[in-house]
């Protein structure tokens, strides 16, 4: 039986220095799931590769962020532009401890995927029983 792990999901929201950007800050979809060894992070990021993508883990945070360019030219009165460019950013607290020497950040298809294996001290422990 694999013992539960809690993870506090926390919505990217506007930092101060964000306040005087031009673009919008936008929250890109994620799930997150948990294996026997690793949290894992999948997010939405359709369209981009991976040089527009910045994944950090600061102590216990990890944040995805990253620019969506303009996919038309700005144009000065356009009739309808719902495509622009932006800004996104997504912030987790990991509560758990992880193995920050083997995290791994992969894109496919315009998702993201972060792998963060759970610290040796973690994992479950198989305890063999022996016989007398």
């Amino acid at each position: 039986m694999s013992e539960t792990r809690a993870v506090s999901v926390t919505s990217a929201e506007p930092r101060a220095v964000d306040a005087i950007r031009e673009r919008p800050v936008v929250a890109p979809a994620a799930d997150i799931y948990e294996t026997e060894e690793a949290l894992v992070v999948v997010a939405d990021l359709p369209g981009l590769d991976q040089s527009a993508v910045t994944v950090e883990l600061d102590n216990d945070v990890l944040r995805i962020r990253g620019t969506v360019p303009a996919s038309q030219p700005e144009l000065e009165s356009p009739d309808l532009q719902e495509f622009c460019a932006r800004d996104f950013e997504r912030t987790f607290a990991i509560s758990v401890p992880v193995d920050r020497d083997h995290v791994r950040a992969q894109m496919k298809n315009g998702v993201l995927t972060v792998t963060l294996p759970f610290a040796p001290e973690v994992r479950p422990k198989p305890i063999k029983v022996e016989a007398e």
